[in-house]
């Protein structure tokens, strides 16, 4: 969280301010944070009295949940053509309520979860179907992302499609991971699986976020094909965009 901070202060200072792309994904960084505190403090409890706070092991499953909710969205949302086609959200808006229904179901699958949280052959919160409507929903989204990337790259430009490549390979392994994650931890003893979920899943977000804010945050090959790299004179425009106002 502090590096991405300190990226996000850096380019406010170079670029005057700071992307509605950057703010989303900062949001996304803070619920993670919070969601391994409030963990952190649950665990800390649990040693204690063998019960831990169930409150904030609920509400740190949900941030959690939602961060990931936020990140997955992001990447659907540019592999759209935001900020890569044009710079304001436009008839892209449909995303929000679409977005905002995939985190309400996601918050419910958590919370129905922890309503089997004493069931014998759960090892770890996404065991049973919750974790198989979990995967099948990161596939379906995962295929909507590669279709929002394919139709990007046919409006594009050349230097638009490499990029769009590059962002589609690491994007893929996002989406990906969860899926991969789920299947490789039962092939783990049943006592060894909640901490190999829980590894997994905190390395791959915070990788991601690594990567995002690397991606948002440095003058590198997406700020040379995106709007953030615009004229800050009045009507400027990236040769081959149409800047919508």
């Amino acid at each position: 969280t502090w590096w991405v901070y300190k990226r996000a202060v850096a380019f406010q200072r170079s670029a005057g301010s700071i992307h509605p792309v950057i703010w989303i994904l900062c949001v996304g960084v803070i619920l993670h944070c919070v969601a391994q505190v409030f963990h952190t403090l649950h665990l800390y409890r649990y040693r204690s009295d063998g019960a831990g706070i169930k409150g904030l092991e609920v509400l740190s499953e949900i941030l959690f949940m939602l961060s990931q909710v936020i990140q997955t969205s992001l990447l659907i949302l540019i592999a759209l053509g935001y900020t890569l086609l044009q710079s304001r959200i436009g008839e892209l808006d449909l995303m929000i309520p679409m977005c905002f229904m995939v985190g309400v179901i996601h918050i419910m699958l958590v919370g129905f979860g922890k309503l089997k949280d004493d069931e014998s052959y759960k090892y770890h919160e996404n065991e049973g179907v919750i974790g198989w409507i979990l995967l099948t929903m990161r596939l379906l989204l995962y295929a909507w992302f590669w279709w929002a990337v394919q139709s990007s790259a046919n409006e594009g430009g050349a230097r638009l499609r490499g990029f769009l490549r590059h962002f589609f390979a690491a994007g893929s392994v996002y989406f990906l991971a969860y899926p991969t994650i789920f299947l490789v931890t039962k092939l783990f003893a049943p006592y060894l699986q909640h901490t190999v979920m829980q590894i997994g899943l905190m390395a791959m977000q915070a990788t991601s976020s690594m990567w995002l804010a690397t991606l948002f945050l440095t003058r590198g090959e997406y700020f040379r094909v995106s709007t953030l790299s615009d004229s800050e004179l009045p009507g400027g425009v990236k040769i081959g965009m149409t800047k919508e106002e």
